[in-house]
């Protein structure tokens, strides 16, 4: 038996129930009297619309259709993560007069049972004015784009500069420049549980308790305080076991505002679970950019300077996140690399899509790809070899720490220690590269005749392990029983296996005699959440 736990081999606790299939996720939820809820969603990318609500009101067992204006006080998806270059473009809980993209909610239907619910959804009548779309980023900046808010001169949530340096001063003593466009597509995440709500009101003692699939459920309870006006202490969060999350679950959605309401107007326990289909169309998408990337260096590779341009489609509204992906790919541009002399403008486009949020790397995947390619395209164009002009412009062991000069959801970028050349070196070695290399230039040498043999090299900073803090409690019983409380919120990650490890070499027992709860408001009063790899950071 090791007498330290933290870093050995362990069967994750946590695992015999999963496998066993005793989890309680959310649809496994059984509230006593719980009614179900169907949104009446838009088919349209931009219109818009009346609805005529009396033929599902009719039908026997709709117990009522919602629309907007009767969840007051609560109306739109507050702000998590401000920018001060943000415009008011908030998500509406359910559609006013005018829908946005596909599958944004217009009405709620509240039924005896999700059947009856779906039969009322689709007995509300609704009567669109199709107006002109904006499918794309590149569409909404255009001359004669159509306006989708009309509080907003231009389709542009936010547009921002970050500088570092002088980079135009530095482009003009450049020996070559490059300039290239690179795009990312849309994504969204794809976890085996779709996105789910329930919610319960108790009327006598003003209590209110929502369930959740979500990645963050002290944010969503200080969400619904700030929605609902309720003092913080009435309401209570719970994330039962999650299957999966990639982000997407990290987000304020206008179901579980909705529903919260929905359970406060008719005194009656309500729950929703997503279909495959409105998960694709509703939940956070991410990712797609474009980005005008451009370099300036000398003629032995060193690289003086970079600018970049982005366009983000954020899609319709922004919600809880706000621009907050867009920026943190403007912080993460310059890379592993020695770059003093930096500016990106950055802005947010609107268009008739779902809202983007995060997803796998928030921002940063799409930095890598953007500047790895242009660091080829220079290797190209001085005829360097890619790898080595990497090692020419990598940040050296004794740069450390390295201040990047920008900042990522506000807070600045300090890169504290690394051997980029050594990791390289060794990648390089591991991979037989100088091998891989000779026998690319014999097929090619061979023109039509030989092999396509594709070699990539790239370098990913990856900004991790967030704060600013995380909640736990450790309570011991009188009978030796150790419990542990944390705000996290794990959903695949074994993070109760970590978790109880840890705890074991404090107390000096073994992890299995460690209780982990996780996922209640309730039993710890503050915490943050599970993302960006901020529970372990390795």
């Amino acid at each position: 038996m090791p007498t330290r736990f933290a870093g050995q081999p362990l069967k994750r606790l946590e695992d015999a129930r999963l496998l066993r299939g005793q989890a309680t996720f959310l649809d496994d939820l059984r509230l006593s009297g719980a009614r179900d809820v169907a949104f009446v969603r838009s088919i349209h990318p931009h219109a818009r619309f009346r609805i005529d609500a009396s033929a599902a009101r009719a039908i026997a067992g709709v117990v009522g259709v919602f629309v907007g204006g009767d969840l007051h006080p609560a109306k739109e998806i507050p702000t998590v993560v401000d920018h001060p270059a943000l415009r008011p473009c908030r998500h509406p809980l359910l559609a006013d007069d005018k829908v946005r993209y596909v599958g944004q909610p217009i009405a709620a239907v509240v039924a005896d049972n999700r059947y009856l619910a779906e039969d009322g959804a689709e007995g509300v009548k609704v009567q669109y004015d199709p107006l002109q779309a904006v499918p794309d980023a590149r569409a909404a900046v255009a001359a004669g784009a159509a306006l989708l808010h009309d509080g907003l001169e231009a389709n542009i949530a936010a547009d921002f500069t970050v500088r570092v340096g002088d980079a135009d001063a530095a482009f003009r003593s450049a020996d070559v420049t490059t300039r290239a466009t690179y795009y990312v597509h849309r994504y969204t995440g794809m976890p085996l549980e779709t996105r789910g709500v329930a919610a319960a009101w108790d009327a006598g003692t003003g209590q209110l308790t929502l369930w959740s699939s979500t990645q963050w459920p002290h944010t969503l309870r200080d969400a619904l305080r700030d929605v609902l006006r309720l003092p913080e202490h009435r309401i209570r969060v719970v994330a039962p076991d999650v299957g999966g999350g990639f982000g997407v679950k990290q987000e304020i959605y206008p179901e579980e505002i909705v529903l919260a309401r929905l359970a406060m107007l008719l005194h009656s326990p309500v729950k929703w679970v997503e279909t495959r289909r409105e998960h694709l169309l509703t939940a956070a998408h991410a990712r797609e950019q474009w980005h005008d990337v451009e370099l300036a260096a000398r003629r032995d590779g060193t690289i003086l300077a970079l600018r970049a341009e982005i366009l983000a489609d954020v899609g319709a509204y922004t919600r809880s996140l706000g621009v907050l992906c867009p920026s943190i790919t403007a912080a993460s541009l310059p890379g592993a690399y020695r770059i003093r002399d930096y500016t990106c403008r950055v802005r947010a486009a609107l268009t008739c899509k779902a809202p983007a949020a995060a997803y796998r790397g928030a921002g940063q995947p799409e930095a890598v790809f953007a500047i790895e390619r242009a660091l080829d395209h220079l290797a190209q164009t001085l005829g360097i070899d890619p790898g080595e002009l990497r090692r020419r412009n990598f940040i050296g062991r004794d740069e450390f720490p390295w201040e990047v000069g920008t900042a990522s959801a506000q807070v600045p970028v300090t890169y504290d220690s690394g051997d980029y050349q050594g990791a390289l070196d060794t990648a390089l070695m591991l991979s037989r590269y100088d091998e891989r290399r000779a026998a690319q230039a014999v097929e090619r040498a061979k023109g039509a005749r030989g092999r396509l043999l594709g070699i990539g090299v790239a370098a990913y900073v990856l900004l991790t392990g967030l704060g600013p803090h995380e909640g736990a409690v450790l309570r011991v019983d009188p009978g030796g029983g150790v419990l542990l409380v944390t705000g996290a919120s794990p959903h695949g990650q074994g993070t109760a296996t970590m978790l109880a490890q840890v705890v074991a070499d404090e107390l000096g027992i073994q992890p299995h005699e460690v209780s982990v709860r996780h996922g209640d408001t309730a039993l710890i009063p503050f915490g943050v959440g599970t993302y960006a790899s901020r529970n372990a950071v390795v």
